[in-house]
């Protein structure tokens, strides 16, 4: 998960001595940044950041404030590889290239079951749980961010961002992504990253011509209008009223909380 990208070398050796006499396999997940960008800045805004679409497309470009080092710690492919290269030994980092859109749904799965020697076929898909944000929905985000800021850690968790996570998700159909097109200079930034992850010495499952930054259709959300932004944010206020704290609760069948990952057959759910 992207927390550990940007994990610092002694705490990868801290890890390494936890784990006497086991053999390590470290598998990193590599999207193309054109992809990045926009699901980053809205998963950000779903954990109480308030950057602005246009505040946080500057920082990544410049890197000299809190969000262009936010994004390049979790998404500087070439530098998280070489560290946990340098931490494990290349030969036990997997980097598994995420297909492009219009891929079989089920190559990425198959591509990470062949680095954790997993049999594909022993397993069953489990209810997705971390759905994206519309444009829109974003945007109401980030305001609540700014209007809540006082709100307790926990508090934001269980009421703000439960909120963003099972409510306002339920309305991507009904908005436009947000878009976003790749400059110059970070097609010029990819390739020269995949020729570093190249060069590494670790294992690709995929194409390193994937990480190729492609065009994200969708709406730029400095386009988003006021009555856009309105519509989503009494569209959620509705289903808090309506439904009360089930609102903020994504449930299965069988009461429980739903959960992202794969399913054993007649087994427990995996992460």
């Amino acid at each position: 998960m992207e927390y550990l990208g940007p994990i610092r070398p002694m705490r990868i050796q801290k890890m390494v001595e936890d784990f006497p006499g086991t053999e390590i396999t470290v598998v990193i997940t590599l999207r193309d940044l054109g992809r990045g960008v926009p699901a980053m800045w809205q998963e950000s805004v779903k954990n109480r950041k308030t950057w602005t679409w246009a505040e946080y497309l500057h920082g990544i470009e410049h890197g000299d404030d809190d969000a262009g080092r936010h994004f390049w710690n979790q998404q500087g492919a070439a530098r998280i590889v070489r560290r946990w290269a340098e931490g494990v030994g290349a030969p036990n980092v997997v980097v598994v290239t995420v297909p492009p859109p219009g891929a079989p749904p089920e190559l990425l799965w198959d591509r990470f079951a062949e680095s954790a020697g997993i049999k594909p076929d022993d397993w069953d898909d489990a209810p997705r749980a971390n759905e994206s944000l519309g444009a829109a929905s974003a945007l109401v985000m980030r305001r609540l961010n700014v209007a809540l800021a006082d709100l307790s850690r926990g508090d934001y968790t269980r009421r703000v961002k439960a909120f963003a996570k099972h409510t306002m998700v339920t309305r991507k159909s009904e908005e436009d992504a947000i878009g976003f097109t790749v400059p110059r200079w970070m097609r010029a930034r990819a390739r020269r990253e995949g020729k570093q992850i190249a060069a590494s010495g670790v294992r690709i499952i995929g194409d390193l011509a994937e990480l190729e930054p492609l065009d994200v259709r969708g709406v730029d959300p400095m386009t988003v209008s006021a009555e856009q932004e309105r519509d989503a944010a009494v569209a959620g206020l509705s289903v808090v009223l309506r439904d009360g704290k089930q609102a903020l609760k994504r449930r299965d069948g069988s009461g429980k909380a739903g959960r992202k990952g794969k399913k054993r057959k007649g087994g427990k759910k995996q992460p």
